[in-house]
């Protein structure tokens, strides 16, 4: 695999930055949404897009002024595999119905105006970490937004985590927990 840069730039002081992590909130919001059958009127499934979408304009309602980055794994392998080629071996693939929602989704969170990560060969988790890392280096407010356990050890005096229930954990609520 090719190490591909990706280059990006954090906007001059904004006033808060939101790092989404878009593949958790897409399982998430399929599997809670699964017993309802959402659908459009062709039929094509629909609940894991509106959970997504629901989650983002959620957090626009309350962090008006940030700015919103939504975050998805890649589909395919990525450098992990090449570690430990049994990375994520025994996971059972994602339900078709999951899957034909990706790519509209996407055109869709493009179509609203927020801003949209997929980095080929990477995780969402590693960007949010990258980006995260890069924000506390610029004193840049910066939520992530995940219930990914994983990712609180990024939180610090400027990073802090939005759980999946709407709390919001500084480095104090992670130590607790």
């Amino acid at each position: 695999m090719s190490k591909k840069s990706v280059k990006f730039t954090l906007m001059p002081n904004p006033h808060q930055l939101i790092l989404l992590d878009g593949s958790a909130f897409l399982f998430r919001a399929y599997f809670s949404t699964i017993a309802q059958n959402l659908t459009n009127d062709e039929g094509f499934p629909t609940g894991a897009m509106f959970g997504v979408i629901n989650a983002l304009k959620r957090l626009q309602n309350q962090y008006p002024e940030a700015k919103l980055i939504a975050i998805f794994d890649a589909k395919g392998k990525n450098h992990r595999h090449e570690i430990y080629p049994q990375y994520k071996a025994h996971r059972k693939p994602a339900d078709e119905e999951l899957v034909m929602q990706i790519e509209p989704l996407y055109e869709i969170i493009r179509a609203m105006g927020f801003h949209f990560m997929c980095v080929d060969g990477v995780e969402a988790d590693d960007v949010i970490a990258t980006l995260s890392l890069c924000a506390k280096e610029h004193k840049l407010d910066t939520i992530i937004a995940s219930g990914d356990k994983d990712l609180m050890q990024l939180v610090n005096e400027h990073v802090h985590q939005l759980d999946m229930k709407g709390n919001l954990l500084d480095y104090d609520g992670v130590v607790k927990k």
